[in-house]
């Protein structure tokens, strides 16, 4: 038998996503990724991608919004936060 698999909580779901979407996008652009390639490459269904973000846009935008953070954090900061953990951070919201 294989041993069960932890369950991922809401905020390490969302990290796993945006990682995706941001490989997706930099390899193909905002008009070339698709939300298909996006949820497989997480490791989720399409649906519930859109479940935790309502489109694609917002999915490219918050990635674009959390750069734009670090960047200047990064000037203020030298904490040596990654831009992942800095993603992560942005979108731990409740359900």
């Amino acid at each position: 038998m294989t041993p069960a698999r932890a369950r991922m909580t809401a905020s390490q779901r969302r990290e796993t996503v945006l990682q995706a979407a941001l490989v997706e996008f930099a390899a193909r652009g905002a008009d070339g990724a698709s939300t298909k390639d996006i949820a497989q490459r997480a490791g989720i269904s399409q649906p519930y991608l859109f479940r935790l973000f309502p489109t694609k846009k917002a999915l490219f935008l918050l990635l674009e919004q959390i750069r734009y953070e670090g960047q200047s954090a990064s000037r203020n900061d030298s904490s040596g936060v990654s831009s992942v953990t800095s993603i992560c951070a942005f979108c731990n919201r409740p359900e």
